[in-house]
């Protein structure tokens, strides 16, 4: 049989939105009792409207009538929280203290609170140490990141960047290839470059690209962006180029769910058309990265700073004809561009009725490529 539904793309979203209605239909039977949910609703409406003395109740009674571990853990852990946030903050710290020595789900969101709260209203400088101890507890948790970074900054505010990179070289290998660890290279890799230190920072970048590799690395592309500054700064724009190309060359379709386009993407083609255009006199390779930009990431907000320069590097090259080409698809596919005013008065082309573009060209080189959404600049400056 077919017909309009019988494609295989329909097919496989059809049985993929039926299985996701079974999940659904199995998690409101997931086993949670009456008066647990009825508890818990009573802690979050409390809790909502700043009533965190009862919010602090409702939740200690929701785990003890919880049929599942987990949510007997979650509820006594909100219960400290809001115990807390009703300044009775020894009863907070009783409730968390053992959440934190229990190694479940939230142990380490307890920990992290309990060093928290000695930081900001009992001695900071053994806060800061429970903080800092909290990575090797808890490597692979979120909060073991978090608690890295912040030590971090801390150790960069009181003791300089020496002193936070002395501290990074003492644990970075005690973490080995944990989150945490992946962590500890970035940061360590920052303030190698802040030091001046580029060949150390650059091989910080790689190390992390060479051992959290896509899709598990958390700064995979950040590394690999960064990575590329340090080699243009030693002088290696092929280096540089190839840090960009191993950036970009893990690209995922998503043709069901939106994009699968990550933030660095197109701020690295942009960056590969600098480094060919500013260091190696490429002009064809740097108009090859800029065409592949427009055609081949069309929601990114730099597709007309590249046919731009694409046209600019034609011009360049003495091509007037093929730099009005490109200004000509500039002006019929991205009518909306800044650039559109300028493309008509060097070519005399005429805008679509529908754009919005602006009236008058202003100079072209003061008009810096845009950012991404991640406020990532698409130039040669970090």
């Amino acid at each position: 049989m077919t017909g309009p539904f019988t494609h295989p793309l329909r097919e496989a979203a059809r049985a993929l939105l039926l299985g996701s209605l079974v999940v659904f239909i199995s998690a409101c039977a997931d086993g949670r009792s009456n008066s647990y949910l009825r508890a818990f609703a009573e802690g979050e409406r409390a809790q909502t409207a700043g009533r965190y003395d009862e919010a602090a109740a409702k939740y200690l009674a929701a785990s003890d009538v919880a049929n599942w571990s987990r949510d007997k853990e979650y509820s006594r852990y909100l219960s400290g929280l809001m115990k807390i946030e009703a300044k009775d903050v020894q009863g907070g710290i009783e409730i968390l203290t053992p959440i934190s020595k229990a190694n479940t789900a939230y142990s380490a969101m307890a920990a992290y609170k309990l060093a928290d709260l000695e930081v900001t209203r009992g001695d900071a400088a053994h806060g800061y140490q429970m903080v800092a101890e909290l990575p090797l507890t808890f490597p692979d948790h979120g909060m073991g990141r978090v608690a890295l970074t912040r030590t971090v900054r801390h150790l960069h505010e009181t003791q300089g960047a020496e002193g936070a990179l002395a501290w990074l070289d003492t644990v970075k290998d005690k973490l080995g290839k944990t989150g945490a660890g992946e962590t500890a290279y970035y940061e360590r890799g920052t303030i190698l470059s802040e030091l001046g230190r580029t060949k150390e920072a650059r091989d910080s970048f790689v190390h992390i690209a060479d051992v959290w590799k896509y899709p598990r690395g958390a700064f995979l592309d950040d590394a690999l962006y960064l990575a590329s500054f340090e080699d243009d700064k030693l002088g290696d724009a092929d280096a540089a180029i190839a840090d960009l190309r191993r950036l970009l060359a893990d690209r995922e379709v998503a043709w069901l769910y939106g994009s699968a386009q990550r933030p660095k993407y197109s701020a690295s083609l942009f960056r590969i058309a600098v480094l060919y255009d500013e260091k190696k006199k490429d002009h064809a390779h740097a108009r090859e990265a800029l065409h592949e930009l427009y055609t081949d990431h069309v929601t990114s907000t730099l597709r007309d700073d590249a046919l731009f320069y694409e046209a600019k590097l034609w011009e360049q090259d003495g091509d007037h004809g093929r730099a009005c080409d490109t200004l000509k698809t500039l002006v019929e596919k991205l009518e909306d561009s800044k650039f559109v005013p300028c493309a008509e008065a060097k070519c005399g082309l005429k805008r679509e009725a529908k754009s919005k573009a602006p009236k008058t060209c202003r100079d072209p080189d003061s008009q810096k490529p845009a950012t991404e959404g991640d406020g990532t600049k698409a130039s040669t400056t970090p």
